[in-house]
């Protein structure tokens, strides 16, 4: 039987059929994959060398760094305890807090395993840094990407001191390395899986919503600027960002029915396990005796659950001092001059931790130096511009060692923060702030 010939064949000789493509290689064996792994192996080896070499090992802060290593090992101890910690409120986003007491039994001797596993955590951030890099911008990039990320003195140290960053690096990297195929095209699958990981992500720090909101915009406008063969719709566009906002959603639920119900319960009833409440409390049964009339009484008990034993010892210590026998209505006046705040509650739906405005305000104190700064919480209030009018222990004992919920200056930092920072920013004038800024950036 005659073999049918392919068309163009001379002299009856049939063209042979090409071979077939070889298979594609496992994934660990790509060029851009072993790179990858390359990377995590040197910058897990620099990690575990960097902690060897140094004093911390059994510290739960690096020695080049504290940052708040402390904070987030007494909150994962009183997590493991099942006490509350900070007055029970959502001063800090709780994620870093929460792994921690996952992953340790509160010990001392737990510490140096846990800066093994930060070490691995700093040491995947590299390589999800790299593999970011390789989809974005080729092999040559990526491969400076990656010795930079590996080596860097700043990440080293980062690494060496169980603080929130750590984690939240390999959950941002690994946000960077999935928003390639986001901003391809709304496929819902992928989009519902990185956006659950941006929530994720704010349980750590809670600026990461600036990098989902604008990552997402992002992808909206590449979804309806892209090819018209593979242009979304405006309707498919709405439906993706619909998605994308509820699986963000969803991780952090769970947390604000909590730390809501947190703050409504600080907001009305009396926190016992305040020191500072503690301390106003005994001062104010020594002055227990002083009457006040009516109307003052409704206006302290108006105040929040935090605030009426404090608002008796900063108000009937001065009118005793300046010769009263009863207070008066307007004498809850001495809150606002001698204060410059009276006590409001504290904000009933925070986004994941009230220190957004408490650290804005403590970011860009006057006297801040573009690193953290206390000189917001240390500066006198109103009242020691004019001692006489009031008791010299009252003036001399103010303002307290730390972050006090029933020092009218403190809550007003916590509430109005964003406010009183912008306008400590606008007092610096344009020069100012860009030599503010600079500060900040040279630091980093």
């Amino acid at each position: 039987m005659a073999q049918r010939r392919k068309r163009g064949s001379r002299h009856g000789i049939t063209t042979p059929s090409p071979p077939p493509p070889p298979p594609s290689p496992p994934a660990w064996q790509r060029p851009q994959v072993g790179l990858g792994l390359v990377v995590f192996a040197a910058a897990l080896a620099l990690r575990l060398l960097f902690a060897h070499a140094t004093a911390d090992r059994a510290w739960g802060h690096g020695v080049f760094l504290k940052g708040d290593a402390p904070v987030w090992i007494e909150y994962a101890r009183a997590l493991l305890a099942g006490r509350p910690f900070e007055l029970d409120l959502p001063i800090h986003p709780p994620a870093t807090a929460y792994l921690l007491a996952a992953l340790w039994d509160g010990s001392d001797a737990g510490i140096a395993s846990l800066k093994a596993l930060w070490a691995v955590l700093g040491a995947s951030a590299a390589a999800l840094f790299y593999l970011a890099a390789h989809r974005s911008f080729g092999l040559a990039v990526a491969a400076v990407v990656g010795v930079i990320t590996a080596g860097s003195t700043g990440l080293l140290i980062l690494s060496g001191s169980l603080d929130s960053e750590t984690p939240y690096l390999a959950l941002a990297a690994l946000s960077l390395c999935l928003f390639v195929d986001v901003r391809a095209g709304p496929r819902m699958a992928r989009l519902a899986a990185w956006s659950a990981l941006q929530g994720l992500s704010c349980l750590f720090r809670v600026e990461h919503a600036l990098f989902y909101g604008l990552a997402l915009a992002l992808a909206a406008i590449s979804w309806r600027r892209g090819a018209p063969a593979r242009r979304a719709g405006r309707g498919v566009v709405l439906v993706a960002l619909t998605v994308s906002g509820l699986c963000f959603a969803i991780p952090l639920l769970p947390w604000h029915v909590a730390a809501w119900a947190k703050v409504r319960r600080f907001n009305t009833e009396p926190a016992a396990d305040d020191p500072g409440q503690r301390a106003v409390r005994r001062v104010a049964a020594t002055l227990s005796w002083m009457p006040w009339d009516d109307a003052s009484r409704a206006q302290r008990e108006a105040l929040p659950a935090s605030a009426p034993d404090a608002a008796s010892v900063f108000v009937d210590w001065p009118v005793l001092h300046r010769g009263g026998g009863q207070v008066r209505s307007a004498d809850l006046g001495i809150l606002d001059e001698g204060f410059g705040y009276r006590p409001r509650p504290l904000a009933r739906a925070p986004f994941v931790s009230l220190y957004g405005p408490l650290n804005f305000a403590l970011a860009n104190h006057p006297r801040a130096n573009g690193g953290f700064s206390r000189a917001a919480l240390d500066d006198p209030p109103p009242l020691a511009s004019e001692p006489a009018r009031y008791p010299p222990a009252l003036v001399q004992g103010l303002p307290p060692p730390d972050l006090s919920f029933v020092y009218p200056p403190h809550v007003r930092l916590v509430n109005e923060g964003y406010s009183v920072g912008w306008r400590w920013l606008r007092a610096r004038g344009a020069t100012g702030v860009v030599a503010h800024a600079w500060h900040k950036l040279r630091l980093f």
